[in-house]
């Protein structure tokens, strides 16, 4: 592994094919799943969205009580802010939540320098992120992604979460999707904050990482 600073990223484009740029406390600054939701609630239903919110953390405590694993928390509890919305809602309000972000400067500069750089010189951009896909979309739109690896959101009668990527997780879906893009993983760069590469374990699936700063 080859981790280095924040000052190296100028680096990247010149060093490497294949760019992957984690999403939240890298690209964006303490930005979340979590967060997201409760964004939409908030902007859909004023306070009775903030109680919806309070009331799924009364019952995550309650769950977390019975020792259940922390990936089957985190999806009843998503799940449960997800009851009753529509994917329209919910597209809407992930437009509104990039807006928000960008308004609100939580895009990291050095970073968007990097994306304009790789774009000039022909490198293949891929987000990752444990956020929804409806998040990672409009990300990817605009700010040039080819690519990008997300957790699913399921809309029909009402949404859920279908596959949430995390931890080993999400760097297996990294690793599934470069291996159809390039033979040669020395040509891959990922940039990420020190808790993806030290708790997801991406500082043993890449040999080049280069870390930022978190929050």
């Amino acid at each position: 592994m080859n981790t280095v600073s924040e000052e190296s990223l100028e680096l990247a484009c010149r060093d490497y094919e294949v760019i992957v740029v984690d999403l939240d406390d890298t690209l964006t600054l303490a930005t979340s799943l979590e967060e997201f939701l409760g964004f939409h609630l908030q902007r859909k239903y004023g306070l009775i969205g903030k109680f919806k919110i309070k009331l799924a953390s009364i019952v995550l405590k309650a769950l977390k009580a019975l020792g259940l694993q922390s990936e089957i928390l985190l999806k009843i509890y998503v799940d449960f802010l997800l009851l009753g919305e529509r994917y329209r809602d919910l597209k809407d309000s992930a437009l509104l939540y990039i807006y928000s972000v960008i308004k609100e400067r939580r895009v990291r500069r050095s970073i968007l320098n990097l994306l304009e750089e790789c774009r000039r010189n022909s490198k293949t951009l891929i987000l990752a992120t444990g956020n929804v896909d409806l998040v990672a979309s409009f990300i990817s739109k605009y700010l040039g992604f080819h690519y990008f690896v997300s957790s699913e959101v399921k809309c029909n009668l009402t949404c859920r979460l279908r596959c949430r990527i995390v931890g080993p997780r999400k760097v297996l879906e990294m690793i599934k999707l470069i291996k159809k893009l390039v033979k040669d993983v020395d040509k891959v760069a990922y940039i990420a904050d020190k808790w993806s590469i030290t708790i997801e374990g991406s500082r043993h699936a890449f040999k080049n990482v280069i870390m930022v700063n978190g929050r």
